[in-house]
């Protein structure tokens, strides 16, 4: 038999999950099909304990998503900053082509990085397609 942790008051989401799959686990591992009472109140706490496992995971999924979302808004800062500074290049090739590109980036602005993950996606795919329009020679 597993020993089941204490559950406290400060105990963590993740922690009283993992308590509770320990508990139906020790409850399933033998026949208390006698036990009415028993059986009733695990009848109620798996439901339960499923819908806490699936929170969880959509916490952790929505964490990751965040995540992902800084990384993809500093990279899409970086390209802004790049062809800012590129236009201010002594090379007059290179300082021309950068306005072409930026004068792309300024109809989306860097309000893009403070849309919603799913608008952001789309906003990204589109300056894309914009940006591959663009005649940089």
């Amino acid at each position: 038999m597993e020993q089941v942790n204490r559950l406290l008051s400060i105990s963590r989401t993740t922690e009283v999950d993992t308590v509770t799959q320990n508990i139906i686990n020790e409850f399933n591992s033998d026949d208390w099909s006698g036990d009415a009472y028993l059986t009733g109140l695990f009848d109620q706490l798996k439901p339960e304990a499923v819908k806490l496992t699936k929170a969880i995971n959509r916490i952790k999924a929505e964490s990751d998503l965040e995540e992902k979302d800084e990384v993809r808004d500093n990279r899409v800062r970086a390209i802004y900053y790049l062809v800012n500074g590129l236009i201010h290049h002594p090379d007059e090739t290179i300082s021309s082509a950068a306005k072409r590109v930026d004068d792309v980036l300024d109809n989306y602005g860097m309000k893009i990085v403070s849309e919603s993950y799913a608008t952001e996606s789309s906003l990204i795919e589109s300056l894309l397609v914009d940006l591959c329009g663009v005649d940089i020679k």
